[in-house]
Order: C-alpha cells, then structure tokens, then sequence
C-alpha cells in the first residue's frame, strides 16, 4: 500500500491479510484523489495454467514412452549402413591390405559412393604407408652403414647446422676429444667445446656457412699429449643451392708432421753435405724440372738459387747442351745408370766435366726422376795429359820413349804401305858412353844424353821421329823414303853433327855415334819388334866396323 501511495501504478506479488501469496493491482484513478486496488489469491489466479501444465506433462510422457521405441528402431535401421561403412573403415584401419571391391560390393546411394571412395583412399593409404614403411627401412639402413662406415674411419666428422649445432657425430668423437656424440647432438659449438675454441675458428665456420670450402690445422691435446689435426669443412647445399650446414672432418696428422719435420731435418743435412762438395748434385723429375741443387751451382752456373731450382734443365743449359744431355738422360729414366763425359767453354778456357745420371725410384718401383752427380775433371785432366806425356815421353830429353816408339813404328808401316814408299829405321847408340859415366859422372853423362837428342832432332825432317830407347840407345823413324839412298843422307848428316865438341863440365870432348839402318819396304809386312832387331844388328854391325859410322843389316858403309 505504501507503494500505492507513493505514486506506484501496476500488478506486483504481495501477501492477504491471513498470510496467502496474492497478486496485487494498483490504478490511481482521475478526477478524484482515490486509488483502485484489486487483490486476488495466486493459487486461484493460476490454477487453469497449472491444471494445464500437469495434463501437458502427462501427455508428453505417454507419448514419448510410445514413440521412443519406434524412433530408436527406425534410427537404427535407418543408420545400419553407416554403422557397418564404420566397422569396414575400422577393419580398413587395422589392416590396408585389402583389395580394391567390386562396384557391386557397394549400395548405389550416398554411402555406397563413401564407402567407394573411402577405400580408394584406404588402399591408396596402404600404399603410400608401404612406401614409407619401405623408405623408413632404407633410410634407418643407410643411417646404420653411414654411421658403421664413419665410426670405423680415423677421422672425427659431423654435421652442423645453420644454428651452429651438431646434428650428427660419429664415435670418434669420443677417442680424440673425450666427447661422448650423443651428448653432443642438439648442443652448439660453444656449449660442447667453449668460447675460446669457437671463437678461434668462428671465421671458418662463416665460410663454410657461406658456401665455401674451409681447410686448416688446428692442435688438440689429449691424454697429456698434442695431436696435430687437420680440418676440412664441407658446406652442405640443399636442391636450390642454398646452404643448410656444412660436414666437419678432422684427421690427425701428427705423424705425417712429424714424418715431414724428419724429412725437412733430413733435407737441411743433406744440403749442408752436398753444399760442401766439390761437384753439382741434382734431382731432376721425369718433366725435366729441377726439384734440388746443391749451392755448388750457384759458383758453377753463376747464377742465383731461386734461378735453378724449380726451373727446366733445359733452360740451365741451353739447347745446344742440352741436346748433349739429353740422350743420357733418357737412358736414365729407361732405368739404366748413363756416365759420360762433356766439355764447356768458360770464359778464356775449356773445363773438363764427367756426369753421372742414375735413375730414381719410388716405393712402389716406378722411376721418379735421375739424380745427376757432375764432376769438373779438368785438372785431372791436365793431369791424366801430363801423365800421358810422362808415360809416353823420355823425361830426360822429352824425346818419345819406347811405348811411342814403337807406336810410331807401328804406324808408319801402315802409312807407308798405303802411299807405296819405303820407311827406315835407324838404331842408335854412343861410342864409349859408359867411360863418360865412369870418369865424369852421371851428370856428365845426362848432359851429353840431351845434346845428342837435340841434335839428332835437328838432323830429321818434322814428319820424322826421334826417340830414346833406353841408356843410350836412340831410334830415328824416316817415313815416306823414294829409296835406300836417302836414309844414308840421314845417317851421314848425323854422324857430322856430332863432329862439333860437347862441353862436358868446362871440357870439349867430341862423342861419336855408331847407326845400324833397316828399310821398310811395301813388299813386307814385318813387327815393330822384328824392325828393332834387325836395326839393332845392323849398329852391332858398325861397332864391329870401328863405331863411328853406320852400317845396313846385309851391307855396311863407312863415313
């Protein structure tokens, strides 16, 4: 009421005076200060609906105890073919090999055509899980040979991708740096071997990175040791050429370091011995490329080292001399040992020089090169000449000795059988020499051995030879003679000049000589010692006579 009179105008819920729930109504009405209130109970108000709502209730609960068993079993008839497209994708599911149905297997509606191609798509699954099951076993089997091939090399590799993590590592790992590769698969560069190293080789890694192949050494210690490990890294490019990561393979190489420090240490010995030689060493390859010279070429060749070494022998020596070496060369490397002899014009002489080319092998046989070993033999040379001279020379009066001699001979019965002349030989000795010897001395008796040499060399054309036998015992060779009469020119001319005195310690004493004379004649051909002999006669002919004269082996003649 106190609403009502407050202004408020509607229907509202609100109790009778005995405590009944009643729906109220207020209507202020016009004209008048009065306002209209209707009070009616709820329960009277509402009893039609309530009496509907109850008959409703019951209805529907008869109804629905009818109809849901009809509902269910017209839905279930309704779904069987559905029910039954589950239970074959179920089955479907569980095993893909089954075979493609006939068309007539499938009801032509809606389902069938689900059915149909719902096990197009099964078989078409079971292939493609086929294929991947197939392809998963290959995969896992090249995995296993790559790992079981890696595992088994002396080299620690893996792969690292563009994060700079590992993503594969092979169990050498484990021998050369102590890692554990499963520990470190997933993990950074960093977090498996620390800034420091990271840091080290962080511009290799951006080259790989960046497509190009990375080389270099890096030293690792190990179990109180220092390996030398050589590094490759490899990038990896995808089908579009872009890189994905790059391979890392490091091998140790601390034995071919050390094999490489003894072979430098073997080579400086060797150079501070061949540079002290007095002869050229040389290592030539089969390309005719000098690989070692001894630092004598640099006095030899006057050339720097950096000139020779590296460079063609070819363009050392020149194609003139080259064209002397190179058939001995090539005798070299066809595996036989080539020694000759060559000379070269150096500066206002000639040098004198005996090389020695002996082939090279390798380990496995095969020819490498030729080591050349080259002596400068001139003053042996000289000296072989001047023994020769010694050999083949009288040294007291450097007249031929008797091996000249007798080559002399030799020779001119060759010569004068072809130019069909006559030859003689005349055998010369002192009269009363050993007296000389005797009362004046061997010097005294050398003395008068060179001045009869001397002078018999003046008695003798250029073509013909003077000699000492021995003692004093001398041989003259006439060669190329018209007839007998000639060889006694000679003779005669011999004996008058020793007519002229020979000072002998102060003293003029006059030495006569006795000849024996035998011609050579182009009828016969007799020895070098047969002539001797019979010339030898002959002067035994004139010492009988009186000495001072000569004499022919048949006849004899006076002065």
């Amino acid at each position: 009421m106190r609403q009502a009179t407050s202004g408020f105008e509607g229907t509202g819920r609100s109790f009778t005076h005995t405590g009944k729930e009643a729906m109220v109504s207020y209507k202020p009405t016009n004209g008048v200060d009065w306002i209209v209130a209707s009070v009616l109970p709820t329960d009277e108000v509402f009893h039609s609906a309530v009496q509907l709502r109850w008959e409703s209730t019951l209805l529907a609960l008869v109804l629905t105890s009818l109809l849901t068993p009809l509902a269910c079993f017209i839905f279930y008839r309704a779904l069987k073919p559905l029910r039954e497209l589950g239970q074959k994708m179920i089955a479907a599911t569980k095993d893909s090999s089954e075979q493609w149905r006939p068309s007539s297997f499938y009801s032509n509606d809606e389902l069938g055509r689900l059915g149909r191609v719902f096990d197009s798509l099964m078989l078409e699954r079971g292939r493609v899980v086929t294929e991947l099951k197939q392809s998963h076993l290959v995969l896992q089997e090249s995995e296993q040979r790559t790992r079981t091939i890696t595992d088994s090399m002396p080299a620690v590799i893996g792969y690292i991708d563009l994060d700079h993590r590992y993503r594969f590592c092979n169990s050498a790992y484990k021998r050369f740096h102590g890692l554990q590769p499963e520990d470190m698969l997933g993990k950074t560069i960093t977090e498996v071997f620390g800034d420091g190293v990271y840091n080290a080789f962080a511009d290799c890694i951006e080259q790989a990175l960046s497509g190009q192949r990375v080389s270099f050494e890096r030293m690792v210690e190990q179990d109180g040791s220092v390996m030398c490990m050589q590094y490759e890294y490899v990038p990896d490019f995808d089908a579009y050429g872009v890189v994905r990561g790059f391979y890392s393979m490091g091998t140790d190489i601390t034995a071919y370091k050390r094999a490489e420090q003894d072979l430098s240490s073997q080579q400086q010995l060797l150079r501070a011995v061949t540079d002290t030689l007095p002869a050229l060493v040389t290592f030539v390859d089969k390309t005719g490329r000098i690989k070692f010279a001894n630092r004598t070429h640099e006095t030899w060749m006057r050339r720097p080292m950096h000139a020779i070494e590296g460079n063609l022998i070819g363009d050392l020596l020149g194609a003139q001399e080259m064209e002397i070496h190179q058939k001995h060369f090539t005798c070299a490397l066809g595996g036989k040992v080539a020694t000759f002899g060559f000379e070269r014009q150096e500066a206002d002489r000639i040098r004198h020089y005996q090389a020695t080319y002996t082939p090279q092998f390798s380990a496995e046989n095969d020819i490498i090169g030729v080591t050349c070993l080259v002596h400068d033999v001139t003053e042996a040379k000289l000296l072989e000449r001047q023994l020769n001279v010694m050999a083949r020379f009288d040294s007291l009066t450097g007249l031929p000795n008797r091996i000249q001699i007798k080559e002399c001979i030799s020779r001119a019965i060759d010569d004068n059988r072809d130019a069909q002349s006559l030859a003689a030989v005349m055998y010369l000795d002192l009269d009363s020499f050993k007296a000389i010897n005797d009362t004046l001395g061997h010097q005294a008796g050398d003395l008068v051995l060179k001045e009869f040499g001397r002078r018999l060399a003046g008695c003798v054309r250029r073509s013909d030879t003077v000699g000492r036998l021995a003692g004093d015992e001398f041989v003259v060779i006439l060669e190329r003679l018209s007839n007998d009469s000639e060889s006694t020119l000679v003779a005669e001319k011999i004996l008058r000049a020793m007519e002229k005195p020979i000072s002998i310690n102060g003293v003029d004493r006059i030495v006569t000589t006795s000849i024996g004379i035998e011609m050579v004649s182009t009828e016969v051909n007799p020895s070098v010692e047969t002539l001797l002999k019979a010339a030898d006669e002959a002067l035994y002919r004139s010492k009988q006579l009186g000495r001072n004269r000569y004499s022919f082996r048949s006849a004899a003649a006076s002065v």
